[in-house]
């Protein structure tokens, strides 16, 4: 079946399946993104509550590598805000790079199956 293939429609297959790999790597990526963003919004909450309160010398605690140290809870709220904000790039920036990767994998897709459909084929015939 490969050899009644086009050089061209197997490097284009090729080039699909390279695309749904990316893509579903991505998407990996936006997750978990996606949860770390969560874990410091729930957070931030936690600090606000304890600031809400009038508690501005509350003991809080970081996790530094292997160790657990104190740490004022403004500088904790700092590297936090700090943290979502960097998060907040990186989910913006993935988020295009999918859209992106979803449209070449889409027009890509259509391509084979018009080519796979003159042939006589489907696409996981073909792949």
């Amino acid at each position: 079946m490969a050899d009644v293939l086009s050089r061209g429609l197997r490097e284009r297959i090729n080039r699909f399946q390279q695309l749904q790999g990316e893509l579903q790597t991505i998407v990996l990526r936006r997750q978990q993104i996606e949860l770390q963003l969560r874990e410091v919004d729930a957070a931030l909450k936690e600090v606000d509550k304890v600031l809400g309160k009038g508690a501005n010398e509350a003991k809080v605690y970081k996790i530094i590598g292997p160790i657990l140290i104190s740490a004022s809870i403004e500088e904790v709220k700092k590297e936090l805000e700090d943290k979502k904000e960097v998060l907040e790039v990186r989910l913006k920036t993935l988020e295009k790079h999918e859209a992106l990767l979803k449209k070449q994998v889409e027009s890509l897709r259509k391509q084979l199956e018009q080519e796979l459909r003159s042939s006589g084929r489907t696409v996981t015939e073909a792949g």
